[in-house]
């Protein structure tokens, strides 16, 4: 075991803390701490892949198999709305690297002023549009940089590109 120094206020502080908590002393306080933390870490974990199982699921419920690609999208990019409404927005003005053209943002505009063609599609669960002009590996880069900056699984955005705009059309015989 290592010891640190606080202050005093703050060693008073948390000696009243262990005290209310019926902690023998504040180490035995601060151990409860870790595995509070530890617990709940552990259960938003849990939480957040029922979420996304949920949303995965959702998605297969609404069938894209017969829709163009670029609905295709537009659906992946509604499930990761839904997933994470509150941080969606680090997704605006989100761009290929390197390129010019939007592909996400809550102005309509933004995005039709970035190329000579765009089609934006605004999301159906909020405020937002995608640019759906594009091909399946715009598409791809796009859902792979939004996993980034959200800080997403790898393995959700993998099915989750596997359920849209990598969903094989039907082959007539």
């Amino acid at each position: 075991m290592k010891t640190i120094s606080v202050s005093d206020e703050l060693y008073d502080l948390l000696n009243r803390a262990a005290s209310r908590a019926e902690k023998a002393d504040v180490s035995t306080l601060l151990e409860t701490i870790a595995e509070v933390v530890r617990e709940r870490e552990a259960l938003e974990k849990d939480q957040r892949q029922r979420q996304m199982d949920h949303i995965l699921n959702q998605v297969d419920e609404i069938a894209p198999g017969q829709r163009a690609l670029c609905d295709r999208f537009a659906l992946a990019m509604c499930a990761l709305l839904k997933l994470l409404p509150d941080r969606f927005s680090e997704l605006e003005g989100l761009t290929k690297e390197g390129g010019q053209v939007v592909f996400v943002s809550t102005d309509l505009r933004k995005i039709e002023n970035t190329a000579a063609l765009t089609n934006p599609v605004r999301l159906s669960n909020g405020n937002w549009y995608v640019n759906a002009c594009g091909g399946l590996k715009d598409f791809e880069i796009i859902l792979n940089l939004a996993q980034k900056r959200l800080g997403l699984p790898v393995g959700f955005v993998e099915e989750l590109k596997r359920r849209t705009i990598l969903r094989p059309e039907k082959q007539f015989e």
